[in-house]
């Protein structure tokens, strides 16, 4: 018998192989691929479990984006380079729910989920196996860098870019693949302005292959397209550079990293380090590369060689931290040596080979696409949200290697019993996959962050609220009402009670253990405390964690 291939295993990719089984295993076999596609819909299903006993409300860019959808309502864009389109679909799903921390739930289950089957029907639509598709689709939706993941906003642009690659696979002649696709990314550019970039590189592709193929109307079209939204919405890189920001607060991290004794935020204090830094406060990328060359070098140094260390271990989470049973690290090793014996090396090499020649235009176009987020990992930061674009990349090249891995011949009368255990193996992977899963998602989480927006809620404080407190610094405001506004004594550090509840025009106090230990040697705060009622506040709510106060005129 022949050379088989794991792709040669799936009923679906090898017709010849189908050909020599009763006709009636091959009419048995045509479901697979529906039942793959449901397998992936019920993981997609299980890592939403119980999502709102056990995921707090997280705050981070997902609020400003959530407040900017909500500034639509009043009649204020912010312009195109704060991702439009994301906060517009966060408006929809707050006009629809009415409720922020359900848009926040809503929002995640979404951007948590349609990625992932898109990634199954691209792999699909590339000719991987049915089994290694469905596979390392859960396995992706499954790891750290897909539900703990935040903000959701590079998911949401995730979805777009997937959308242009299906695009790409099944249109049928170059400039339709790649029209289509510059589409969907200059919409990615309206969620992620840094896309922006490579939707102009993919556009100059487009434009090239359109001139030979003789079809201008493919550019003029997208031309038009951009000029119109350019003109009504803005360019998405625009005038007032939100790489500038970014550069500070994320050079502010390497900077504290590696200078501790500052004792500073790079969040909340990013100014005031990198002034430290430069010698005098930046004004652009520009003035920090011509001021000290050096320094900036040395944060792109230390960008990549985090970015180098980091990506193995996002690997061993994907393929080997989702399953978890006895005696896991011998049966892998036991597997593992079975597959090394077992493996056709020449074969392989050879299918390999194919492989890379068959998709090297398609992994060109995906690089395109992802051009700038490498940009933000090497200039600006590797966070895990930017690494995120990149798997999407890796764990497709890991699927086509996998696919076209060879084994040495099979000694068996009957080759249908070998896909048959194939797909029990498979079935048996992802049942292991759901239990490891099942186990986290049926936990039940202390939910700190929900709870107290909640009771802040119940307080049902009137008119406009300025508030005092609070845990951390997070943007209760979206949570609580678009009427408070939140002033972190850590943040503002005031140095007397009394003066700040001037200077802030506070209505409401938040009392907890940390502000208590904070304004611990205030005796503005110990008089406060002791008699609120002497500048007009009264308490409203008391918990074993919290007290409340606010004015009477509040209540």
């Amino acid at each position: 018998m022949s050379n088989r291939s794991i792709q040669s295993i799936s009923s679906d990719t090898n017709n010849a192989t189908l050909a020599t089984k009763p006709s009636y295993i091959k009419q048995r076999l045509t479901f697979l691929p529906f039942l793959t596609l449901i397998f992936v819909l019920i993981a997609a299903a299980l890592i939403n479990y119980n999502y709102s006993n056990r995921l707090d409300i997280i705050s981070d860019d997902d609020d400003l984006y959530f407040s900017f959808g909500m500034m639509l309502l009043e009649g204020k864009y912010r312009g195109a380079d704060d991702g439009p389109l994301y906060y517009a679909f966060q408006l929809l799903l707050q006009l629809i729910t009415n409720d922020a921390i359900k848009t926040f739930y809503i929002n995640y289950i979404i951007t948590s989920t349609v990625p992932f089957i898109l990634l199954y029907l691209l792999l699909r639509g590339r000719n991987i196996n049915i089994w290694i598709a469905a596979i390392i689709t859960i396995m992706f939706m499954f790891s750290s860098l897909n539900y703990p993941v935040t903000p959701k906003l590079t998911h949401y642009a995730i979805v777009f870019l997937l959308l242009g690659l299906l695009a790409f696979t099944y249109c049928k002649d170059l400039t339709h693949k790649l029209s289509t696709c510059c589409f969907f990314v200059f919409l990615a550019a309206y969620a992620r302005p840094e896309l922006y970039i490579a939707f102009f590189l993919l556009y100059a592709v487009t434009g090239y292959v359109c001139l030979r193929e003789k079809k201008l109307r493919y550019v003029f079209l997208m031309l038009s397209i951009t000029i119109i939204c350019g003109y009504f919405l803005g360019t998405p890189i625009g005038e007032r550079d939100r790489s500038f920001w970014t550069f500070k607060h994320h050079f502010s991290i390497n900077y504290i990293e590696s200078n501790p004794q500052l004792n500073l935020s790079p969040w909340n204090h990013f100014n005031q380090i990198t002034t430290n830094a430069f010698g005098h406060k930046l004004v652009s990328i520009k003035d920090a590369i011509i001021t000290n060359p050096v320094l900036v070098f040395w944060h792109i140094k230390l960008n990549i060689i985090h970015y180098i260390k980091i990506i193995p271990s996002y690997f061993a989470d994907i393929i080997f931290n989702n399953i978890q049973f006895p005696f896991r690290k011998y049966v892998i090793l036991f597997f593992g040596f079975l597959l090394a014996i077992r493996t056709d090396y020449q074969k392989s090499y050879e299918n390999i080979v194919l492989g890379f020649r068959q998709n090297l235009v398609f992994i060109i176009i995906f690089l395109l696409m992802l051009a700038p987020t490498y940009i933000s990992n090497f200039f600006i930061y590797p966070r895990t949200h930017y690494i995120l674009y990149h798997f999407f990349l890796y764990m497709y090249l890991f699927a086509m290697l996998c696919n076209c891995v060879a084994f040495k011949k099979i000694s068996l009368k009957r080759n249908w019993l070998a896909d048959y255990a194939a797909i029990g193996f498979s079935i048996l992977i992802i049942s292991l996959l759901y239990i490891s899963q099942y186990k986290e998602s049926a936990q039940f989480k202390p939910l700190p962050s929900k709870e107290f927006s909640l009771m802040l809620r119940n307080c049902k404080l009137k008119g406009k609220i300025s508030a005092l407190g609070g845990d951390a610094p997070f943007s209760y405001n979206r949570y609580v009402g678009q009427n408070w506004s939140f002033n972190y004594y850590d943040i503002i550090r005031p140095e007397r009670f009394d003066k700040c509840i001037v200077d802030y025009k506070v209505n409401c106090v938040i009392i907890n253990d940390k502000m208590n230990s904070y304004f611990a040697s205030d005796s503005t705060y110990k008089l406060f405390l002791n008699h609120p009622e002497l500048i007009g506040f009264v308490l409203v709510k008391k918990t074993k964690t919290h007290q409340v106060y606010a004015k009477h005129e509040g209540i």
